[in-house]
């Protein structure tokens, strides 16, 4: 596999931060994926795809966090595979 991977993240990091964040994320799929790793940082104001991702994100966090599955019921049934960190045999398919 050779090409490039766009990694699009919300801007909340700066300076030495950032480019811990970067290294880390570009080491990490580097050592599983041969290719170009380019992580661009946005702010989130300006990009709907980004929102939409913090909203996911959020629901989640919210359902497990809080035991709060208001938001986590409007995407649930969009979820296709969900995999436990803490459980990992454990899988929605």
């Amino acid at each position: 596999m050779s090409g490039t991977i766009n990694i699009i993240v919300d801007r909340s990091l700066y300076g030495v931060q950032r480019e811990n964040f970067n290294d880390y994320v570009e080491g990490r799929i580097g050592v599983h994926i041969p290719a170009n790793v380019e992580v661009t940082h946005v702010d989130s104001k300006q990009c709907p795809c980004v929102q939409a991702i913090d909203f996911v994100a959020g629901a989640i966090s919210r359902k497990y966090r809080d035991a709060d599955d208001l938001y986590y019921q409007k995407i649930h049934h969009r979820i296709s595979i969900a995999l436990d960190f803490f459980e990992p045999d454990k899988r929605k398919l």
